[in-house]
């Protein structure tokens, strides 16, 4: 601790060391920081000690060489040597301290899905906005008045943590309705496949599991007879069923595709505590690239920068090799197979590949288990 306080350094003869540390320990001296060279040794001596220090090497006749100061002391000693330093250094603590009373980030949280923009338009109309002074804001006045304008919300609360304005929205649930008011439809196929499993919510299933059926087939009729007579209701079920599909990728080996020719930034926007400065040229230009700036990469600052750029494309004629192409057309192929097996499973899939012609083309059949249950609507005189 002493020697954060701040300390001397000296530098002595090596063939001093020995009876150094002597002298040193007989008057309770303490020195630490010993590095050996090859002639000379140095050591720190905490900034109380150094008096008594000269004192003793003198009068034991020991030649020594005293160096910079370091530690807090030292820190001082440097800045007063430098004023510039020294103002730039009380300006910036005095920055810091105006900033630090601002809001830099109004962070937004709630336990489902929200338009966060719509949410922050709404705050700023409350007064919560990036830049404002911290004392000048009462969250219970805030969250009050953000309940007032979004009828939305159902429960909203507003925390200052530093600089950062954390909001909490909990949005109103739409009651749900136990009974069936689905207008009156039936579940059929979308698609040929073999029934593998069924489950009936509501209707009267027309048809079991194993058997075949063809896109547009009755699943589940939302007509129920029964002794009390005819109803007419909506019908909902799951039904799985195992399809086959073909799918073909045909990726030639020559395509035209649009080539950047050259990109300039046409303009420039800076976004500072909510405030925006705009350079360049002014035109409808897209936003190309947005960066958020952060402090040491995780504390968010209210700064954030817009690049609007423009660029000029032109119609090129690639021409690919077959492998190249052979790779491009795999790529397609995986994303077609997952796009038309989507949340289904894939049981199997038999694949051929080969040119045809100008391009190269893959063949893919797939045997997959999906939901094929669609709701089909009907009139209800026409029954």
């Amino acid at each position: 601790m002493r020697g954060l306080i701040g300390y001397d350094v000296y530098t002595v003869d090596k063939k001093e060391q020995l009876r150094l540390l002597n002298l040193l320990l007989q008057y309770g001296i303490v020195i630490y920081g010993e590095r050996e060279k090859e002639e000379t040794v140095t050591f720190r001596v905490p900034l109380f000690d150094t008096r008594r220090t000269e004192e003793v090497l003198r009068t034991a006749g020991i030649g020594y060489k005293k160096g910079g100061r370091g530690g807090i002391a030292g820190l001082g000693q440097k800045l007063l040597h430098h004023p510039g330093l020294l103002v730039g250094f009380f300006l910036s603590l005095l920055l810091y301290i105006w900033l630090s009373g601002m809001v830099w980030e109004v962070r937004v949280t709630a336990d489902t899905d929200i338009d966060e923009d719509r949410v922050l338009s709404v705050l700023a109309e409350c007064g919560l906005t990036e830049g404002k002074r911290l004392r000048d804001l009462d969250p219970d006045a805030l969250a009050s008045s953000y309940l007032l304008r979004d009828s939305s919300a159902a429960f909203a609360t507003v925390h200052l943590r530093g600089v950062v304005a954390e909001v909490e929205l909990i949005p109103k649930k739409d009651g749900e309705d136990t009974q069936n008011t689905a207008p009156p439809c039936n579940v059929v196929a979308s698609r040929d496949a073999l029934i593998t499993d069924m489950t009936v919510y509501s209707g009267t299933a027309a048809v079991k599991i194993g058997q075949t059926v063809a896109a547009g087939d009755i699943l589940v009729s939302g007509i129920i007879t029964d002794v009390g007579g005819t109803r007419i209701l909506g019908a909902h079920a799951d039904v799985r069923g195992q399809v086959e599909e073909d799918v073909v990728v045909t990726v030639p080996f020559a395509t035209e595709r649009e080539q950047v020719v050259s990109r300039k930034t046409r303009e420039i926007s800076l976004t500072v505590f909510g405030r925006t400065f705009t350079f360049g040229d002014e035109g409808e230009h897209p936003v190309t690239e947005r960066k958020q700036l952060y402090l040491f990469g995780c504390v968010r600052l209210p700064v954030s920068v817009e690049l609007r750029t423009e660029t000029r494309t032109e119609l090129r004629e690639q021409v690919y090799g077959e492998a190249e192409t052979a790779r491009m057309a795999a790529a397609e192929l995986r994303l077609r197979v997952a796009n038309t097996v989507g949340d289904g499973t894939l049981i199997s899939r038999t694949c051929a590949e080969g040119i045809e012609g100008d391009a190269y083309v893959m063949r893919c059949h797939l045997v997959y288990e999906t939901n094929i249950a669609k709701l089909l609507a009907f009139e209800v005189e026409n029954q």
